[in-house]
């Protein structure tokens, strides 16, 4: 019910643009792909995701290689998704497109119907914003690229929205950020705003307290299974790439923070995103 009532600021006609829209995009892109090079991922991560789908699927473990199990990968939950298509006879490329997809057209409906409950005077009869997001070269690549990238993105904006629409849901809000680790280890930073909102939001110190308590129990119910899951398969809580990155940018992280900020800001002022 609650997911019903959420949609209605949209009708049927709505949903029928994002997801043509979406398979537009799509094809768009994959035309484009197809003249310049061929149809295909980016980059390697891509093919390591299936990889770990595909030994998933055939052997029924968690590896890179198959026979030796490893924690090397930082999105347990996308390459689970992936694994479905090798059940079906649709990878490594159908599939991963599907889902890519899907996921692109969920995050242009819940961008589409936060900005209608968030700004009254935008009632077009066309869902601009929706199609924005789907053409968003950024975003239509993320969604292309057979990575959880825009999942990560869909979960992140799901409850970034949900805390702008003033969402009392804490638990609800706790377990989305907990299901974002599974997805990538920075779902961790998810936390920060909804701490931030129950202590602004909440008037007095038992409801803070109650509503930081439903935040944890969500968060940790999940996020615990998730630690869990890489010490029995790689002995550390987190993946052993989560270690590598720390070490690739390490010397990154010795600039001087007002630089490192400049950087991230820089990003805002690229394409659509500006």
């Amino acid at each position: 019910r609650a997911f019903f009532d959420f949609l209605k600021p949209l009708t049927k006609q709505h949903l029928i643009v994002v997801a043509v829209s979406t398979l537009l995009a799509g094809g768009l892109y994959l035309v484009v792909s197809a003249f310049i090079y061929k149809i295909g991922f980016p980059l390697d991560d891509s093919w390591i995701h299936l990889t770990f789908a595909r030994n998933l699927a055939d052997y029924g473990e968690w590896s890179f290689r198959p026979g030796v199990p490893t924690a090397g990968s930082t999105s347990p939950l996308w390459s689970t998704l992936l694994a479905l298509g090798f059940l079906i006879n649709l990878e490594p490329y159908i599939w991963t497109y599907f889902l890519g997809l899907l996921t692109m057209f969920a995050l242009s409906v819940v961008s589409e119907i936060t900005v209608r409950r968030l700004v009254a005077a935008y009632i077009p009869r066309i869902p601009w914003v929706g199609i924005f997001i789907i053409f968003e070269w950024h975003l239509l690549w993320a969604a292309m690229s057979g990575m959880e990238t825009l999942l990560h993105g869909l979960i992140a904006t799901a409850i970034l929205s949900a805390l702008m629409m003033n969402s009392r849901r804490y638990l609800t809000l706790g377990l989305l950020a907990g299901l974002s680790v599974w997805v990538r280890p920075d779902g961790l930073t998810l936390l920060g705003p909804l701490v931030l909102a129950v202590l602004l939001t909440e008037t007095d110190m038992p409801s803070r307290t109650r509503s930081l308590l439903r935040v944890i129990l969500g968060f940790g119910a999940i996020f615990l299974f998730y630690l869990l899951f890489n010490l029995l398969i790689g002995g550390t809580p987190m993946p052993n790439t989560f270690y590598a990155k720390q070490a690739e940018y390490a010397a990154w992280q010795g600039f001087p923070l007002s630089r490192r900020f400049g950087e991230m800001f820089i990003q805002l002022l690229v394409g659509p995103s500006f």
